[in-house]
């Protein structure tokens, strides 16, 4: 009999099994970050849909607390370089422009470096830009659109506007965002 022999336990891994974890977490990687990314570029798309929605309000009621019309200016430099500004005075506001869009001393600016990747396609408002009225917040009818692609799979959305002074977010493919297809 072997008496005052300890018994030493092996403690750590072996390199291969830190190979076969790192196997799996590779595969599990591999699967789970395509779907993120598909996951951001809707989320993307879904917050410039409700940047949109709260420009529109935002100059409705500031033309109606003006008592003059406000204008929601759109430039396009390039299909993913753009700028939306909101601005009293048409002629002053060139969203390119620091502190040109301005009301109620605040800027008022939505940019495509705000929402990387997102492409300004269409516009179909008149002189390009909405003029929102103070009365009732009637305006020009129009459209305009924007998209993502992410993982092959373009998304789209759009904001309406009819001449009451109704505002639509949609999605003209119904691509599975949160809003209604168009």
């Amino acid at each position: 009999m072997m008496f005052g022999r300890k018994i030493r336990l092996k403690q750590g891994m072996t390199l291969i099994e830190i190979m076969v974890i790192t196997a799996l977490i590779s595969i599990i990687l591999l699967v789970a970050v395509p779907s993120f990314s598909g996951f951001f570029a809707k989320q993307k798309l879904r917050g410039l849909g409700g940047e949109l929605f709260f420009l529109t309000k935002l100059a409705r009621a500031e033309a109606a607390k003006q008592g003059s019309d406000s204008f929601i200016v759109f430039n396009k430099s390039s299909s993913t370089s753009w700028c939306i500004g909101l601005s009293e005075n048409q002629d002053d506001c060139d969203c390119t422009t620091a502190n040109s869009c301005v009301v109620d001393s605040i800027e008022r600016v939505i940019s495509s470096t705000d929402f990387k990747d997102v492409s300004f396609d269409t516009n179909t408002f008149t002189d390009g830009k909405i003029t929102i009225s103070p009365y009732k917040g009637r305006s020009n009818n129009g459209t305009v659109t924007f998209s993502i692609t992410a993982d092959g799979v373009s998304k789209d959305l759009s904001l309406m506007r009819s001449t009451m002074g109704r505002d639509r977010i949609c999605s003209p493919s119904g691509n599975s965002l949160r809003y209604p297809a168009c």
